[in-house]
């Protein structure tokens, strides 16, 4: 089975991240400590029911999609629908998501803790987040019929991205996301409900049936092996701009490595993140180091012999090539021990 990873992963990432993942926030006040106020969105209460539809417009292209969000006994249960392009479906149980390619007629189980708005920054990256970002008011603004509080977090270099960040002034659900470019100014992302209705509108019955997964559809475990670069032979140099090296995944499927998948290192500094995909040189044959920009996503290809790594993530390419531009492989790999969890 080859991986593959493209726009359409691209889209599901990113209703994963911005719709399944969204959150009700607290009332920390702009000004205040960035990763206290980060933590407490992480572990905001999430005892939100609410029905809305949500557009993500990267660049020229634009996705919705339905999302019911209930919480019941202490757990979260959600579905999102794509209105836009082929009809997809991702479903949420606590920390069990279940991806549902209704055209395939395939479903894709994982199970993931990383499903806050700001995962990262409860990491040991998450420290330091505070030296990358200031927190600032921004104007009031109705989002969706409804009177919402801003906040910025805004980037205090050009490493990095900054974001605005627009929540109800009465439930703290975040009703809109931008991400902005912190060379020009530019909306590079807008997340944003059109509609929505909280505290309402679905019930924990319903979304028990909604939640089945069909009887003919083929279902496939995703998982991932996490080891230590060094285990790979990978080594960093010098750190780049605060974002610190974590764990390098080894995809698998039901149990068993996929067979051509490339490995994943993520970097992050405790709010924005990067994967490194590593593969043999050889693995798709002869290739020339390429650069493409898709809304505030970023991806930069390059050879780091003997592999052929393509960064990814939100942030400025100049940030991308200075991540490949600072690992190396040095053909040592150690003992290919699972790191603990």
């Amino acid at each position: 089975m080859r991986w593959r990873y493209g726009r359409l992963a691209r889209w599901q990432a990113a209703l994963a991240l911005y719709l399944v993942c969204i959150v009700g926030l607290t009332h920390a006040q702009p000004g205040g400590d960035v990763r206290r106020w980060l933590i407490e969105v992480n572990q905001a209460a999430k005892q939100q029911t609410f029905v809305g539809t949500m557009v993500v417009q990267s660049g020229s292209d634009m996705v919705s999609a339905k999302i019911w969000h209930i919480d019941h006994d202490a757990q979260t249960y959600e579905r999102v629908d794509l209105l836009s392009g082929e009809p997809h479906t991702t479903m949420r149980q606590g920390d069990l998501v279940f991806g549902v390619d209704h055209t395939a007629k395939l479903v894709r189980q994982e199970r993931t803790s990383d499903l806050g708005l700001f995962p990262a920054v409860l990491g040991s990256a998450g420290r330091n987040v505070g030296q990358h970002y200031v927190m600032q008011s921004l104007s009031a603004q109705r989002v969706a019929g409804r009177d919402t509080v801003g906040v910025a977090l805004q980037a205090k270099d050009l490493w990095r991205h900054s974001y605005r960040i627009w929540r109800d002034k009465r439930s703290g659900l975040v009703l809109q996301w931008q991400t902005v470019s912190s060379h020009s100014g530019a909306v590079l992302e807008q997340v944003a409900y059109s509609d929505i209705v909280v505290a309402g509108g679905v019930d924990f019955a319903a979304m028990q049936a909604w939640q089945r997964v069909p009887a003919n559809y083929a279902v496939v475990v995703k998982d991932a092996l996490k080891v230590q670069p060094s285990s790979m032979g990978w080594t960093q140099r010098a750190p780049v701009a605060g974002f610190e090296a974590g764990a390098v995944s080894k995809p698998q499927i039901n149990g068993q490595t996929v067979e051509g998948a490339p490995a994943q290192w993520v970097f992050s500094d405790g709010l924005a993140s990067v994967s490194l995909f590593i593969e043999p040189s050889s693995a798709r044959g002869a290739r020339q180091p390429s650069a493409v920009h898709l809304g505030a996503t970023a991806s930069v290809s390059a050879s780091v012999p003997p592999m052929w790594v393509t960064a990814v993530g939100e942030v400025p390419v100049a940030t991308l090539r200075a991540l490949l531009g600072s690992v190396q492989f040095d053909g040592r790999p150690s003992h290919n021990k699972p790191m603990e969890p």
